[in-house]
């Protein structure tokens, strides 16, 4: 991942990854555990883009750390949005928009672990998930 931030968090840890991965049985994509490791999320430069398709403009406002003592993380995404079955369990919020939907991955369970194969928009009003071929 190659994105350019204005505003990153403090930094984190592989540990701290490890331990967010292990506690959920996540394996993240090694490039998303690198961005994490660089800047631990944070708000890009360039948050508006067009899907692959062309076809829709969205806004990513906050890529989500790892974790913070207030405010939106890896860990109370997953608390708040896995933990009270708001979204599908095969889904992991990992930012959200001016609006407060969520991009989240789509997780595919293996025998080895559970891998992302995409990232997806989760529409929090009308609870449905979106499929706008995001090239992030």
């Amino acid at each position: 991942m190659n994105i350019e931030l204005e505003m990153g968090f403090e930094r984190t840890d592989l540990s701290e990854i490890s331990t967010f991965e292990n506690t959920r049985n996540i394996i993240l994509p090694e490039d998303y555990r690198s961005f994490l490791m660089e800047s631990n999320g944070g708000k890009p430069v360039i948050r508006r883009f067009k899907t692959i398709d062309g076809k829709h403009t969205s806004s990513l406002m906050l890529l989500f750390p790892v974790a913070i003592r207030s405010g939106s993380s890896l860990i109370s995404a997953y608390n708040e949005f896995n933990g009270e079955h708001i979204i599908p369990p095969n889904l992991l919020a990992i930012g959200k928009d001016p609006i407060d939907n969520i991009f989240v991955f789509l997780l595919q369970v293996m025998t080895l672990g559970v891998f992302i194969i995409g990232v997806w928009i989760w529409r929090i009003l009308i609870k449905e998930i979106f499929n706008p071929h995001i090239n992030i």
